[in-house]
């Protein structure tokens, strides 16, 4: 019998380490990369190296080097602004090790994805903004606004023939001029969105057609 009390005793210590090797493992998880995410057609990227990280958008802007600390499951660091204002955000690590910060004071939630690159030091201004801006088109971060703009180009203007109907005016009927084809889209709340959708399915049937 006490044979078995001691066995049940190292069991019971051998399971209480392993919990404490798996927690201090997640706690000590580093995020040192590049890092990319969307957020209403935003495109950032987030590079860190040890304690820093820096961030750069689609709105041509680049911040400084933030020192940030990791306690427990929360992430502390100076907001990416002029302002020297703090933040912080719930950290969660998702697989392929990417990672989604959640910010309480504003609700909102990024999700970020591990880039597989390496920037040089030495590239120009140029090139940076150049292939920052091929990883966004990669990536298929746009607004609807940028999104209707770019179909809208690919046809040319003057080939294309919208006409609005239903309640709202929220119900639209593209008619590829050249080609004939129609789509009829109503399922969107907005005219824009339904326009993309129907857009889309006319440039698939050309692109079918082809």
């Amino acid at each position: 019998m006490q044979h078995k009390k001691s066995h049940l005793k190292t069991l019971k210590n051998v399971l209480l380490i392993l919990v404490f090797t798996v927690i201090g493992c997640k706690s000590e998880r580093k995020l040192d990369g590049n890092y990319c995410t969307c957020h209403n057609g935003l495109y950032a990227e987030l590079y860190i190296e040890n304690d820093s990280m820096q961030s750069a958008t689609s709105l041509g802007w680049i911040s400084n080097w933030r020192e940030f600390e990791i306690k427990n499951d929360t992430i502390y660091h100076l907001y990416f602004g002029e302002g020297s204002k703090k933040a912080k955000a719930k950290i969660g690590f998702k697989e392929r090790g990417g990672f989604e910060l959640y910010y309480p004071m504003d609700g909102v939630t990024h999700s970020y994805n591990k880039l597989n690159l390496i920037i040089e030091n030495d590239i120009t201004s140029e090139q940076f903004w150049n292939e920052f801006n091929q990883r966004k088109i990669e990536f298929d971060c746009f607004t609807v606004s940028e999104r209707y703009l770019e179909l809208e180009r690919y046809f040319g203007k003057e080939n294309i023939r919208i006409d609005y109907s239903g309640e709202t005016h929220n119900e639209v009927k593209i008619t590829h001029i050249p080609s004939g084809i129609v789509e009829i889209e109503t399922e969107q709340k907005t005219q824009v969105e339904n326009a993309i959708i129907a857009m889309k399915r006319i440039k698939l049937e050309i692109e079918k057609s082809k």
